[in-house]
Formats: C-alpha cells, sequence, structure tokens
C-alpha cells in the first residue's frame, strides 16, 4: 500500500517537468523544420513584388501557422522523432552529397595524374593502387582544394566533348618489374612456390631490395624491349607461303595401242597386289589353344578361366612330353638283336 502510495505521488510531482520537456523539444523542432525547409518560392516571389496567388501555397503557409501557433506541430515532432530529423537529415545530405561526390571525383582524377608517374611503373597494380590512396590522403587541404579544382574542370572538358580522353594503356611498354618477374619465374626457389600471391610478394620484397646499379640496367634493358616492341608494331608475317596461282592443267591425249594398254593395266594391277600384300604374324600354339578352348570355359568367370586354360595347357605339355620320353628308354632297353 506504502509502494503504490509512493509511486502516485511520484508520478503527480514529475508530471509538470515531463510536460514541459515536451513542449521544450517540441518547439526546437519546430524551429529545425523552419530553418531547414523554408518557403523559398513564396520569398523569390515577394522580393520580385509578385502575388502570391497559388492556392497550394497559401494552404501550405496557412497550414504552417496553425500548427507552430496551435501547438499540434510540436506534438507531432516529439511524437514522431523521424519526421523531426527529417529536415536534418536533407540539409545535410545537401551539403555532404557534393562534398562526397567531388571527393570521388579528386580521387579518380588524382589517379589519372599518377598513372604517367615513373615511380609507379615499377609497382603492380594492387601496389599501385595502395601507393596513391596513400599519397591521396597524406595531401594538405590546400593541395585538395587545388585538385578538387582541377578535377571539376577536367570533369567539364570530359562531359563538353572538348578534348578526348588519352588512352593511358601501354601496350608496347615493359616496366623493369615485368623484367625481373618473368626472369625470376626460371629460378628454382621462386618456381617452387605454389601460390602465386606468395611468389609474386616474395619477388617484390627482392625487388625492392636490388641496389641501384642493378635496377639501372633492368630499366635500361626494358627501356631497349619495349622501344623494339614499339618498332615491331606490324604483325609478323606467318608462318604459312603465299599459296600460288594454280594453273589450269591442259589435259593431253596420247593414242596408244589395245596392247600397251593392256600391258600397262596388268603391271598397274600387280603393283597394287604387291602394296596390299602385309606380312601376317605366325600365331603361337598356346594363342591358338586359347582360342579353342574359350568357348568350353563360358561357365566359369572371367578371371578364372585364364588360369583354366592355363593348367590344361600344362598338362598337356607334360603328357607330350612324357610320351615322347617313353619311347626313347624302351629303344634304350631292348638288347641289339643276335648277329
Amino acid at each position: 500500500m506504502r509502494l503504490q502510495l509512493l509511486l502516485i505521488i511520484f508520478f503527480f510531482s514529475s508530471f509538470p517537468y515531463c510536460l514541459s520537456f515536451f513542449f521544450f523539444f517540441g518547439f526546437i523542432g519546430v524551429w529545425v523544420d523552419g530553418w531547414a525547409h523554408p518557403n523559398k518560392r513564396n520569398q523569390k516571389q515577394q522580393q520580385k513584388g509578385v502575388e502570391v496567388t497559388h492556392e497550394e501555397g497559401k494552404k501550405e503557409e496557412v497550414a504552417g501557422r496553425a500548427v507552430q501557433f496551435g501547438g499540434v506541430r510540436p506534438f507531432f515532432a516529439c511524437v514522431c522523432p523521424h519526421r523531426r530529423f527529417e529536415s536534418i537529415e536533407e540539409a545535410m545530405l545537401r551539403t555532404v552529397v557534393p562534398l562526397h561526390n567531388s571527393r570521388k571525383l579528386a580521387l579518380r582524377f588524382f589517379q589519372t595524374e599518377q598513372r604517367k608517374n615513373t615511380n609507379l611503373h615499377g609497382l603492380s597494380a594492387v601496389q599501385k593502387k595502395k601507393v596513391i590512396l596513400k599519397m591521396f590522403k597524406q595531401l594538405t587541404r590546400e593541395d585538395m582544394d587545388a585538385l578538387k579544382k582541377r578535377a571539376a574542370a577536367w570533369e567539364a572538358k570530359k562531359i563538353s566533348g572538348e578534348t578526348a580522353i588519352p588512352s593511358y594503356r601501354r601496350r608496347n611498354e615493359i616496366t623493369p618489374y615485368e623484367l625481373f618477374y618473368k626472369e625470376q619465374l626460371s629460378n628454382p626457389s621462386i618456381a617452387s612456390i605454389a601460390s602465386p600471391g606468395i611468389r609474386e610478394k616474395k619477388l617484390f620484397a627482392i625487388f625492392n631490395s636490388l641496389p641501384d646499379a642493378t635496377r639501372e640496367a633492368l630499366e635500361k634493358r626494358a627501356r631497349e624491349l619495349s622501344q623494339g616492341m614499339a618498332l615491331s608494331d606490324s604483325p609478323p608475317p606467318s608462318g604459312k607461303k603465299p599459296s600460288a596461282s594454280k594453273k589450269k592443267k591442259k589435259r593431253i591425249t596420247i593414242k596408244t595401242s589395245s596392247k600397251s594398254r593392256s600391258m600397262t593395266s596388268q603391271g598397274a594391277s600387280v603393283g597394287k597386289k604387291k602394296k596390299r600384300t602385309v606380312t601376317k604374324t605366325k600365331v603361337s600354339p598356346y594363342a591358338a589353344f586359347v582360342k579353342e578352348q574359350m568357348p568350353h570355359m563360358t561357365h566359369l568367370p572371367t578371371k578364372e578361366r585364364m588360369k583354366a586354360i592355363a593348367e590344361k595347357w600344362n598338362s598337356m605339355k607334360t603328357e607330350n612330353a612324357v610320351e615322347k620320353s617313353k619311347p626313347e628308354n624302351t629303344a634304350a632297353a631292348d638288347p641289339a638283336p643276335p648277329s
């Protein structure tokens, strides 16, 4: 009972404070909404001296005044907080989105500028992107403003079509890193690395640790190779020789006697027969025995057929050997007949 009484007393004592808090934040919401959404159309028309005759504009003004002074707008501003902060979000978007777009445009322009940077030519695409992003983040505020202005001018030129965008694709240019990478692939310690990512990291670390003399030599060789490729821009001749124009062969008719025709036809037939005759390989006796015995072994499984045939063949061999040895023994045992 005492707890209920205490709760009732607390509710009635804190009610005025809650009400004042409610109306205070409601009026703040009204002020922010009016600041972010001024009736610009009516203001401009009044500045020019044109009377506002649009019915929707009058309705908007009347409704706005009624809500502001009637106390309904503070209520909706507090009950619906998303309605209260819509105006703030829109005002922030108006300023943040162009800034974000200008920064993106500046980064894109900065990337196109840095493509011409010779210090980055030896890097891979991933490493180059990381370095360019780091350089972009390290720019001062003045440099960033100047870059944004140049990027805006570049974008305007691109849209208007005054200048064509040059293609930065280096078709016939070999970088020192590419040359070093191709040469090191034949190294067995590098070729044994299965993962291409680990291999590239290792080669990149080795390339960065090279002395200046070897790097200059690599640059010189890469420049010579790229110049040679640029000179040989024309496609190489194909391996096939150009087919000569086929001349029409004239048929020459020669009259021959019937005897000569018969002789030539006989000779041709003999030659064909000689070509067709091929030396046939002799079939072994065991192969012939297998061919004979195979139809009788259909009741056995395929793996045991050859075993059974081999056993038969061995038994036949032993029988033949015994039969051959018997007459020799009998001839040796019989005494010679008396003379």
